[in-house]
């Protein structure tokens, strides 16, 4: 039972110390001698700041470039995502509150692009298009 409490005290300190909860903040301050406390509601901004991250993904055609920034932005926080082919670089902004980018490149290696943390699985890859298979066509693997 002890451990339930302390568990609790632990997760309420956390949650407090961190801003996790959204609710209003309640403020006290004295008027006047004459008047009573008055309590002000005030709400906490949370603001989060976009996270930028320019990343190396293989591809080779614009059908690549559509699935890569297609899969970069179904992850939850993912406000922008634009894949320079040329330079095989995706330039992604995210919500780092939200996600990171472990798991948007996750996202796109599952697509079936290799990218500098995760090599997309042989199943995935011999699964797209003849003309956006990029391994072996003067590009590392």
């Amino acid at each position: 039972m002890k451990k339930l409490y302390y568990f609790l005290i632990a997760a309420v300190t956390v949650a407090g110390l961190t801003g996790c909860w959204g609710e209003p903040k309640v403020s006290k301050e004295k008027v006047s001698e004459d008047e009573e406390v008055k309590t002000t509601m005030t709400e906490e901004k949370h603001e989060h700041k976009d996270a930028e991250a320019l990343c190396t993904v293989n591809g080779a055609c614009g059908m690549c470039k559509t699935r890569i920034e297609s899969a970069a932005k179904t992850i939850d926080g993912v406000s922008s995502a634009e894949y320079d082919l040329e330079a095989q670089k995706l330039k992604i902004k995210y919500c780092d509150h939200t996600t990171d980018k472990e798991a948007i490149l996750t996202a796109i290696a599952k697509a079936g692009h290799d990218n500098e943390m995760f090599k997309a699985s042989d199943e995935v890859y011999d699964k797209l298009p003849e003309c956006c298979k990029y391994r072996g066509k003067d590009k590392k693997e």
